[in-house]
């Protein structure tokens, strides 16, 4: 049977080997394997912070569903499983959580890498059959494997979470899932107002219920981290726009983001630059409907020529709903 060959594919092979190396480089230039890379300690399981349980949880489903899927010659899935866990779990989420541990003290930081070693011991024995040679280059210096032995006959990883703890940690992960959102809502209106990431800038959360603002007050300096954030507030009142000015909004599960812009730019001239682009938009749109109202160009244009004038029309129509969301958020 022919395999289907594509260049983007490829490229997509290549991005995924970099994370993956470079997660490992980052894990070593922490220091040595931790020696609890097999097995957790029952003292290391009581200790986790959310942000470890919700990784566990999410090796253990993976390993469960990848299992289940090469039961069924799903190999398909089985990849798209792993390469998921490895790069919007693993490496986008928990490794940037992770820091606040690693750089908390010994015994935090002792415990942090153990839960690391945990999961990317497991991680590379799930892909190991998908992308055996960096899997068995990994596996070496990270030093998860013996020089002697190769790590195809390292254990196949199961129950990555102790079936006692599961449903547990799948309660809390849920929560962290919700953090996760906030934080991609901060980072939006960072974007929004093209704000450097490396600048730090204030935020305001009001916790949509009285739990959440319990959990989101203990994973205060993990938002804070994650956010890259001067100060951050989590309240349970609304941000009083009145006293302290314009402070654009994000709406997420566990509650509404905002960013107090009072000293990061010029509001008038930010609004001037605004309303300039909207009068822009406006008149594109003007020109695309009434050529795509011309029965003549409909009748005669070639089907893909429509279809393209039907999608840039739709596309500056989003960036006017874009450009008079943002004016709304300033005046």
């Amino acid at each position: 049977m022919d395999i289907r060959y594509s260049n983007e594919k490829c490229e997509i092979g290549r991005n995924f080997a970099n994370k993956l190396w470079n997660a490992c480089r980052f894990r070593r230039l922490q220091g040595e394997v931790s020696p609890e890379f097999r097995e957790l300690t029952a003292a290391d399981w009581n200790c986790l912070t959310r942000d470890e349980q919700w990784m566990l949880s999410r090796l253990d489903a993976t390993v469960r569903s990848v299992d289940e899927d090469l039961r069924n010659f799903r190999f398909h899935t089985a990849a798209h499983d792993i390469y998921e866990l490895v790069w919007s779990n693993f490496c986008d989420w928990f490794l940037e959580a992770e820091k606040v541990q690693l750089y908390a003290g010994d015994e935090a930081r002792r415990h942090a890498l153990a839960v690391l070693d945990y999961a990317l011991y497991r991680i590379l024995c799930l892909l190991h059959p998908f992308m055996p040679f960096i899997t068995e280059e990994l596996g070496h210096r990270m030093g998860f494997v013996a020089e002697e032995r190769s790590i195809m006959f390292e254990p196949w990883p199961d129950n990555a979470v102790p079936e006692a703890r599961r449903e547990a940690l799948a309660i809390v992960a849920a929560r962290v899932d919700a953090k996760f959102e906030l934080v991609r809502a901060g980072r939006a209106l960072r974007s929004n107002y093209q704000i450097a990431d490396g600048k730090k800038v204030n935020f305001h959360i009001k916790a949509a219920d009285d739990a959440t603002f319990a959990f989101l007050q203990d994973e205060q300096a993990s938002l804070a981290s994650l956010l890259n954030a001067g100060e951050l507030e989590v309240a349970k009142t609304d941000f009083d726009s009145a006293m302290h000015g314009a402070a654009p909004s994000q709406l997420a599960a566990a509650g509404v983001i905002r960013l107090p812009l009072a000293g990061l730019i010029d509001i008038p001239e930010e609004l001037k630059k605004l309303r300039k682009q909207q009068g822009e938009l406006e008149g594109w749109i003007k020109g695309s409907k009434a050529k795509l109202g011309n029965a003549g160009f409909v009748a005669k244009a070639p089907e893909a020529v429509v279809k393209a004038a039907e999608e840039h029309l739709a596309e500056l129509e989003g960036k006017l709903e874009r450009v008079q969301d943002l004016i709304r958020s300033l005046e």
